[in-house]
């Protein structure tokens, strides 16, 4: 997660706004509030290029799932 990534998510969540974070890895700090919920993705080969189309693909999901 990068520090601009980061900073949103952890002012959303001090904020208590329901919160969804697709991701291949999310900061352990963030996921001791009850409202973040995180949707792991894996990462095929350690690679961030593969893992891309799984992300997208997870973040549409979860996408339309909350609205």
């Amino acid at each position: 997660m990068d520090r601009a990534n980061y900073a949103l998510a952890a002012y959303l969540a001090k904020q208590s706004v329901p919160l969804d974070l697709v991701a291949h890895r999310v900061a352990s700090e963030l996921l001791t509030f009850p409202n973040v919920s995180f949707h792991h993705v894996r990462k095929p080969a350690n690679s961030y290029l593969l893992g891309a189309r799984l992300r997208a693909d997870m973040g549409r999901k979860v996408g339309n799932a909350v609205t």
